[in-house]
């Protein structure tokens, strides 16, 4: 029998139930290898979380972590899902949390089947990009669509009506780091810094557990993962830690001096991102475009500030591979994402436009021209392998969330409204002074003071005009090389003299404010061709010099006389080792002022006009802008 029949009768015994063992095994071995290619093309599906919505549909609201720490329920289910989340699974496991930490960056691995580019490595997340802000949303949504489904099984272990409805309209929190605390309190909450331990609620009692905010324990330690020292051998995540050794402790009471000393600093960026940048160019990212004086900020920039005040000294917040381990990058994230919401509130009709990107990711080649329907890998809205995009993230219903300024309607007026009453007192904010003013109980007290205001003025000519209607903002721009110093480093901006100890330049009370330019750690391959942008505004710290009697505000010679005497800033790396400011690559600082007309009620901003650009105030100094460089 030749072995062409021999082949066929085999087959035909398979065929009719003989020779069953072999067949058995080779359905089997089918039946894995289908199983296999299925699971392979399973793609988790991010929906955000859609439970919990009112009546009329509307999404629950993510709350300020002090906020929803005042519903004892939520704040309970919250750090206990939190604690759930990091150790329930192993970190191999694709919702671990150490998988969803990963996607930021290291370990570098793919995430839900979605391929590295040929060539290409890091990790996924876009930065310097016009994708920076509407990448971060899915990746939210499955943050929150992950601890929420471990939190209603939380609830259910309390048996408890009240539980059972806490957890239904659980969204993750923010900390907002722009809005002013009351007296006796810190910016950053004594829950994410104070203690390791915390006491909570549990259904026998009390109990004291682990604090999930205050760090991450990696359990185990993967050095292969996490290779690059002294992240190979923390076993937790640090903030400002106070050594590169095994044995590290954070040094949070550090952290919470350093925010209170720049929360001034960054409340006012924060409003003058909402007022004066209309276009989501210019808002979105940090690279630079050239010839734009006015717009050197960004959401970007500004997030940045925020990882460098927690990293300080090399803690895992201040390098992007590994700052999403830390438990407080979610509780950032998430009021970044509040801030771009409400600009878009505002905004409406400026979005993502076609953008060639300046730097690369894991999918991404720096180069590529990416747009508003660029997947936002590796994010799928579907089990079929659909991607998000910066277009159907675009408004943050589609997700299951909103926040507490976008539920009055959601309109630019009631927006500004709400984010008035936040900040516009932080913010150096003032409305314009009406023509008449009725006196009645309820203003006696305004009344007294604007007395007292035009009593003061009155000894003082320094002193500014609140009458006005009219002001100038100064501000200082900042332009560097991204990768000038092979890591994350530091622009410090003084208004008057400063301590010789750079450890002491965060808390010097002269600091106008402290500029992180954020980066990957120092054993990245780098390039000096990405030039980044940020800004220090200097309106507040003038007017706390002019109420001493040191400068006229209302004379723009008097105050660029005083800026050329006493404005000044400095450089460092993450360790607070200081860098000449002529060693570091682009490196220009620059002042520029403008106009701005006060709003006329409190559902409106003021009216920022053209940027005037004073290279005589940094002409000829180190890293200062000059006459003739670009702008």
């Amino acid at each position: 029998m030749s072995l062409i029949h021999s082949l066929r009768f085999c087959f035909y015994l398979i065929c009719i139930g003989l020779f069953t063992g072999v067949s058995d095994a080779v359905e089997a071995n089918v039946y894995q290898s289908n199983r296999a290619i299925l699971r392979k093309r399973a793609f988790l599906s991010i929906t955000g979380v859609q439970s919990g919505r009112g009546g009329n549909g509307a999404p629950p609201p993510r709350l300020e972590i002090r906020k929803l720490k005042e519903n004892n329920a939520q704040w309970n289910l919250y750090l206990l899902g939190l604690n759930e989340f990091y150790y329930a699974k192993k970190e191999t496991e694709k919702t671990s949390y150490y998988q969803v930490a990963g996607i930021h960056g290291r370990p570098f691995t793919t995430w839900d089947n979605v391929p590295f580019g040929n060539g290409l490595g890091g990790g996924y997340c876009p930065h310097s990009s016009t994708l920076f802000p509407p990448w971060h949303r899915p990746y939210l949504a499955l943050y929150e669509q992950t601890l929420y489904d471990i939190v209603q099984g939380v609830a259910k272990t309390f048996n408890s009506d009240e539980y059972t409805q806490a957890a239904k309209t659980f969204r993750v929190p923010y900390w907002d780091w722009a809005a002013d605390v009351p007296k006796g309190k810190h910016v950053l909450p004594d829950t994410i810094s104070g203690s390791a331990f915390i006491q909570l609620s549990v259904p026998t009692g009390n109990k004291v557990i682990n604090n999930p905010l205050f760090r991450y324990h990696f359990k185990p330690l993967n050095a292969n993962d996490l290779p690059d020292t002294p992240f190979n051998i923390w076993p937790y995540t640090l903030r400002y830690p106070d050594s590169q050794n095994k044995d590290a402790q954070s040094q949070n009471s550090l952290v919470v001096q350093q925010v209170d000393q720049s929360q001034d600093s960054y409340s006012q960026r924060f409003m003058n991102l909402l007022e004066a940048y209309p276009l989501y160019k210019n808002f979105s990212n940090k690279a630079w475009i050239p010839d734009s004086s006015g717009t050197y900020d960004s959401l970007e920039s500004l997030h940045d500030q925020i990882h460098g005040l927690m990293g300080t000294n090399g803690g895992h917040m201040a390098y992007l591979e590994y700052s999403a381990f830390d438990p407080i990058f979610w509780l950032h994230h998430t009021n970044v994402d509040r801030l771009f919401a409400c600009w878009q509130a505002i905004y409406p009709n400026s979005y993502v436009q076609p953008a060639k990107t300046a730097s690369g990711t894991a999918t991404i080649r720096s180069g590529d021209v990416l747009d508003g329907n660029t997947p936002l890998k590796p994010f799928h809205k579907d089990a079929s392998g659909a991607f998000w995009t910066s277009s159907s993230v675009r408004d943050v219903k589609t997700l299951g969330y909103t926040y507490p300024e976008l539920q009055n309607g959601g309109s630019p007026a009631s927006v500004k409204q709400a984010l008035n009453k936040l900040y516009g007192t932080s913010a150096g904010r003032s409305l314009r002074r009406r023509s008449e003013v009725k006196r009645t109980a309820g203003n006696l007290k305004e009344l007294g003071n604007s007395i007292m205001k035009a009593f003061r003025r009155s000894l003082s000519p320094t002193y500014e005009d609140d009458a006005a209607d009219t002001y100038t903002e100064w501000i200082a721009n900042l332009r560097v090389a991204q990768d000038a110093l092979g890591s994350t480093f530091f622009i410090y901006v003084f208004l008057g003299d400063f301590k010789a100890d750079a450890a002491c330049w965060s808390y010097d009370p002269n600091l106008v404010g402290m500029h992180t330019v954020f980066n990957s750690s120092p054993d990245l391959t780098k390039r000096h061709d990405l030039i980044v942008t940020g800004t220090i505004p200097l309106t507040n710290a003038l007017r706390r010099h002019a109420a001493d009697g040191k400068l006229n505000l209302n004379d723009e010679n008097a105050v660029k006389d005083y800026l050329k005497a006493n404005l000044h800033w400095r450089v460092t790396n993450t360790d607070v080792s200081v860098v000449p400011r002529v060693q570091v690559p682009h490196l220009k600082v620059s002042v520029v002022s403008s106009l701005v007309k006060k709003a006329e009620s409190s559902c409106e901003f003021p009216v920022w006009g053209e940027f005037k650009a004073h290279p005589d105030i940094t002409e000829g100094r180190p890293a200062g802008l000059n006459y003739g460089d670009a702008l």
